[in-house]
């Protein structure tokens, strides 16, 4: 019984993965070692028991670590966790942690000694502390302020550059003090403005509690403005990051100053740009108005000479019957002449009157399209003269009537012949245009009118035809163009007639504007 009792300890303790060992306490040799430890220290099976090295000088990797381990304390009241690095006869070294007792064996006092190999949880923990020492390197070389607190808003590690914002007491923000004492000193402070003080530390407690995405202002002492963001790192820790924003707030409200200044200049000089359009239409408009106002005059002057002979010789009896037939077919002639130049004149006055005060207001009213356009191609045909190997040709099938912008309209059509009739017909260097054609197609389409502007000349390159309506651009740099034509355009269809513009265009075939506006104009009259 004793020896089967004594086979199923030895059992137990070979498949136990420590490694346990019995020494001697008089004669300090090894008097059992179960599997474990030979398998720990790499000791060969057929070596025998009593042939095992004691003491095991190999197994320590300093020396000194086999004199401080068998102190007395080893063999009296035993040792407890003691961690040390040990070698195996092949080299290789591992952590192990050893625990002894005083016990009997086989009649004689000794020492049990239990080996634990401890190496992946010494490598673990040196991982994290690697990681540790890493974070609050990390932390500590931040250039923003930071600070972590654990799941009861504990002070975990806060880097020098948050005391620095802080300007604070120094031992509030040591480890293991609340956070909620940081908030409501900074709250009563004012660092977070004049609002009620328990709502708004209420407030930021809950964004520790449960971070979001939303940015919190920070005024601090110094007068700089910082951003305060929140984010969960595991185990209930938090990290604030405190940024420093004060140059970047600074450069936004330059830039939205800029921005204003730049729009107030865009918008006078797109002033301007319709004023110069309004004066070459009234140039335009002045220089054909001549011709008949000049005509008209000459032929009244002739009727008023041949009144004044007419009325001599009838003043001294002389009338003769042929004379007074000739008077009366110059009167009727000059009369006919001055009434069909002055109802020229007229005409174009009436013409030029409506397209000048569409341009030069913003009015609404309702227009038929078809008859707009021929008025408004009727007030360009000054322009049209200096170009004579241009035809333009209407195909007006839109005769409806549209609640827009009358003015918008026009200086959109003028703008867009202006264009074509600067680059479309003449390359860089040419003295005279090609023969070409600018083509007006108005079509009704349920309840909306499109219009297209399409001419065969020269077209544009992709690169070109993508930056059109961009302000400030042109091809005509330091020849006149200004950049601003076709921006005009773009931004009266799209915001004040509330439509769709685009463009189309290939080189050597001409370029074409698609134009679509609403019948009413809804848009633009909110």
């Amino acid at each position: 019984r004793v020896r089967a009792s004594e086979k199923s300890l030895h059992d137990i303790l070979d498949r136990s993965p420590m490694g346990i060992t019995i020494l001697s306490r008089k004669t300090g040799k090894r008097v059992y070692a179960n599997a474990g430890m030979r398998a720990l220290f790499g000791i060969p099976d057929d070596l025998q028991l009593d042939d095992w090295p004691v003491p095991m000088t190999f197994s320590f990797r300093d020396p000194k670590d086999n004199e401080r381990l068998h102190s007395e304390q080893f063999y009296g009241e035993g040792i407890t966790n003691v961690e040390m690095v040990r070698q195996r006869r092949d080299g290789s070294v591992w952590w192990c942690q050893h625990n002894t007792r005083p016990t009997n064996f086989a009649g004689e006092p000794a020492v049990i000694v239990w080996h634990l190999d401890i190496s992946s949880g010494k490598k673990v923990e040196a991982e994290l502390s690697e990681k540790e020492t890493l974070f609050r390197s990390i932390i500590a070389s931040a250039p923003a302020g930071m600070i972590v607190t654990d799941a009861e808003m504990r002070i975990v590690v806060v880097n020098e550059r948050f005391r620095e914002i802080f300007q604070g007491p120094d031992e509030m923000l040591d480890r293991g003090k609340n956070y909620e004492a940081v908030i409501r000193f900074e709250i009563n402070r004012g660092d977070y403005g004049s609002a009620d003080h328990e709502p708004q530390f209420q407030v930021l407690v809950e964004s520790i509690r449960n971070p979001t995405d939303k940015q919190i202002q920070y005024h601090a002492p110094s007068g700089r403005v910082f951003q305060v963001r929140r984010h969960p790192v595991g185990d209930g820790c938090i990290v604030s990051i405190v940024v420093d924003m004060t140059e970047q707030i600074e450069t936004q409200n330059q830039l939205r100053q800029a921005l204003s200044e730049l729009e107030l200049a865009q918008d006078e000089l797109v002033q301007v740009e319709k004023m110069a359009s309004l004066g070459g239409l009234v140039a335009g408009i002045a220089h054909e108005i001549n011709t008949p106002i000049g005509t008209a005059l000459t032929a009244s002057t002739h009727v008023r000479e041949e009144t004044l002979k007419i009325g001599a010789a009838f003043r001294s009896d002389t009338v003769k019957r042929s004379q007074l037939d000739g008077y009366i077919a110059i009167a009727d002639e000059g009369s006919r002449i001055i009434e069909v130049n002055l109802g020229r004149a007229a005409e174009l006055i009436r013409s030029f009157k409506q397209i000048a005060v569409d341009q030069s207001s913003e009015e609404r009213r309702s227009f038929n399209v078809d008859s707009y356009v021929s008025e408004i191609i009727q007030s360009l045909k000054p322009q049209l003269r200096a170009h004579p190997n241009v035809d333009l040709v209407l195909e007006g099938d839109a005769n409806t009537v549209i609640d827009s912008f009358p003015g918008a309209f026009s200086q959109v059509l003028s703008n867009l012949l202006v264009n074509a009739l600067t680059h479309a017909f003449r390359n860089e260097g040419q003295e005279q245009e090609v023969r070409g054609q600018i083509l007006i197609r108005t079509i009704l389409s349920g309840d909306q009118v499109r219009i297209s502007f399409e001419d065969n000349g020269q077209g544009m390159s992709a690169a070109i035809c993508e930056k059109i309506f961009e302000p400030f651009f042109t091809t005509r740099r330091g020849s006149g163009g200004s950049g601003l034509g076709m921006h005009i355009v773009y931004n009266l269809v799209t915001t004040t007639l509330a439509g769709t513009i685009r463009c189309f265009s290939t080189p050597g075939e001409g370029t074409r504007f698609d134009i679509t506006l609403p019948v009413k104009t809804e848009a633009a009259n909110d």
